[in-house]
């Protein structure tokens, strides 16, 4: 296989630290570039790197101008996360007529295991209703920033800023 390279463009790149403790163990390095030039950033293979490590080839989709695509980077094995459940109920309440309760208390963790500080946007699926005559309440310590991430329904967001060895 031979490679010619065509042209080379430098867009802009917003780097991310995205953590989803639910399901993963470590937070992952992502960024959002941004096509700046004025031409269509045509579609294949791009390689990534992260410094002057190969992180991973993928495939590019095409990116119209002024258009943003989020990339991946890899994980970042110094920020560690762990979700716990706490706490877990269900039952009925009432006498004439009845009503199932369902709580469920969670704790996510994240810690900065690295020697410099951590700009982390922690993700965590909320529970919603699916039905009218189902009611859900959520109580959550600290707020998020954010609900509904992207349009993604029940997804709430954390800005969290870690110092080194902080939790």
């Amino acid at each position: 296989t031979t490679r010619l390279s065509m042209a080379t463009s430098t867009v802009p790149a917003k780097p991310m630290i995205v953590a989803n403790p639910q399901v993963d163990r470590t937070a992952f390095m992502t960024a959002e570039i941004t096509n700046s030039t004025a031409e269509p950033l045509l579609s294949g293979t791009a390689s990534l790197y992260r410094g002057e490590r190969l992180i991973a080839e993928t495939q590019l989709p095409q990116i119209a101008p002024g258009a943003s695509e989020p990339l991946g980077f890899g994980p970042v094995p110094g920020i560690l996360l762990d979700h716990r459940v706490v706490d877990r109920m269900t039952g009925d309440r009432g006498l004439i007529t009845q009503s199932n309760t369902r709580e469920q208390s969670f704790i996510f963790t994240l810690q900065n295991l690295t020697d410099t500080e951590a700009d982390v946007r922690a993700l965590y699926p909320l529970p919603v209703s699916q039905q009218e005559d189902l009611e859900v309440t959520t109580r959550l310590t600290p707020n998020p920033v954010e609900v509904d991430v992207d349009g993604a329904e029940g997804v709430a967001a954390w800005n969290l800023t870690l110092a080194p060895g902080e939790e």
